[in-house]
C-alpha cells in the first residue's frame, strides 16, 4: 500500500510539474508575451487574452496545487480534510479538460475525441463514486 502511494504521490508531482513547463513555455513564446502578462497567468479576469481559455487553465492549477500540497502533508491536516479537499480532484479535471477543448482552436494536437472520452470516464467514474457511496452509507 505505502508503494502505492509513493507512485501516486510521485505521479501527482510529475504531472504539476508539466502544468509548469506548460506555463513557462507559454510565457517563452513570443507570440504569447506580447498577448498575456505573467499576472495573467496567475489572476483569473487579469488577461485581455482569451480570458475565459486563461481563467478556465488558472481554477483548476491552484486547485490542482492545494490538492498536491495536503497530499503531502496528509498527516498534519488530517484525513478528513485531506479526503475531501481530494475531492476536488473532480472538479480541477472538468475543468482542465474543458481549457483543453477551448485551446483546440489554436493548435489542435489532440484529436476532441480524447477529451469527450476523457470527460465521459470522468463522470462516469464520478457516477460509480456517488453511488457506491450513498449504497454504503444505506448499508451502514
Amino acid at each position: 500500500m505505502r508503494t502505492v502511494n509513493l507512485i501516486h504521490t510521485y505521479l501527482a508531482s510529475a504531472a504539476f510539474i508539466f502544468v509548469i513547463i506548460h506555463l513557462v513555455t507559454l510565457y517563452a513564446d513570443y507570440k504569447m508575451a506580447d498577448r498575456i502578462t505573467l499576472l495573467g497567468f496567475f489572476l483569473p479576469e487579469a488577461s485581455p487574452y482569451r480570458t475565459t481559455l486563461i481563467d478556465v487553465g488558472i481554477i483548476p492549477t491552484y486547485l490542482f496545487l492545494i490538492i498536491l500540497v495536503t497530499s503531502w502533508v496528509r498527516k498534519r491536516v488530517g484525513f478528513k480534510l485531506w479526503r475531501t479537499i481530494h475531492y476536488f480532484n473532480y472538479l480541477a479535471l472538468m475543468l482542465a479538460i474543458w481549457h483543453s477543448m477551448l485551446g483546440q482552436g489554436e493548435a489542435s494536437v489532440v484529436p476532441n475525441g480524447f477529451y469527450i472520452w476523457s470527460g465521459a470516464i470522468l463522470l462516469g467514474l464520478s457516477f460509480y463514486r456517488i453511488v457506491t457511496r450513498s449504497v454504503k452509507k444505506k448499508i451502514q
